[in-house]
């Protein structure tokens, strides 16, 4: 077990580096349960003022469920953007093009913007077939989609393609509760839980998704206790020390049924893990791993 622990370190310097430059609490759109009613999320196109602009979306992900709708809405005053999803070989055609040169019968050539980047589609509803484009948005605009299947769709601004670039993830709208622990890309994270507070009945079990995180129900100064510990020095047999990840952190403990008390799902790094609550309540749980991740189960009669 104490080379498990001591492997397992290199995923902390793995998550420490991909987690460093993480977008926090503040945009991240938290999430219903599944079976709620449609809800509908906004996500901004590009920052700045008139001296800089940063040619993003916030977030770059986001998880919703089939039939949720977003708006994008332009904040910056010096670059105009497009929401497009579409075939790539399509939107880097429209990128290419996106302005046409037309010679005039007299004077010089017009550059005229390509009417098919420029302006919006008759649909709205993104479903993985086909070409849905918000057109041309400037500072204060914005443009809504509907998204009624589940899948993943990548979206781009053909004016910054490919590097403004976003991602809208649609999950099956079903009655079975899950919990997602965070979500990320390469360069960017949000360590929450989505939602982060749910509501259920007794009886009803709970599924959090894999992830490099825990699910621990415990007293508030235990946790803070074991995320400064999360982090141990273990004696080796040569006299050396090395670092592992504290067990208590690392591995499960408990049942399949939390009533109180200490309980922790350990690091959700092989799979998902299921809760089943019998007694009604509010329960609080929280992350090891990541400081100010935490999340409420209220379990009702």
């Amino acid at each position: 077990m104490k080379h498990i622990l001591v492997a397992s370190l290199a995923a902390v310097a793995v998550c420490t580096v991909l987690l460093a430059p993480s977008l926090g609490h503040a945009s991240s759109p938290h999430r219903a349960p599944s079976s709620s009613p449609v809800h509908h999320y906004v996500i901004t196109a590009g920052w700045g003022d008139d001296d800089y602009a940063a040619n993003v979306y916030t977030p770059s992900t986001l998880h919703i469920y089939a039939g949720d709708s977003v708006t994008w809405r332009v904040r910056e005053r010096l670059e105009p953007h497009t929401v497009s999803f579409g075939p790539m070989a399509l939107l880097g055609q429209l990128a290419k093009n996106s302005v046409n040169v037309v010679p005039q019968p007299n004077g010089p050539p017009q550059f005229e913007l390509n009417p098919q980047a420029a302006f919006p589609t008759r649909s709205n509803q993104v479903s993985g077939a086909g070409f849905v484009n918000s057109g041309l948005l400037r500072k204060g605009q914005s443009w809504t989609a509907v998204f009624p299947r589940p899948g993943v769709y990548h979206y781009y601004c053909l004016l910054h393609f490919p590097g403004m670039t976003g991602t809208v993830v649609v999950l099956p709208r079903t009655n079975t509760p899950t919990v997602e622990t965070g979500y990320g890309t390469d360069r960017s994270a949000v360590d929450a839980y989505f939602p982060e507070n749910l509501t259920i009945k007794v009886g009803t079990t709970v599924t959090w998704s894999p992830g490099f995180h825990t699910v621990t129900f415990a007293p508030m100064a235990e946790v803070h206790s074991l995320r400064r510990h999360f982090i141990v020095p273990v004696r080796q047999s040569n006299g050396t020390t090395a670092l592992a990840l504290n067990p208590r952190v690392a591995l499960p403990s408990g049942g399949k049924t939390y009533t109180g008390g200490f309980w922790n799902s350990g690091l959700l790094v092989q799979g998902p893990v299921s809760l089943t609550f019998p007694k009604p309540g509010v329960y609080h749980y929280h992350c090891l791993v990541h400081p100010g991740m935490d999340g409420t189960i209220t379990v009702k009669p």
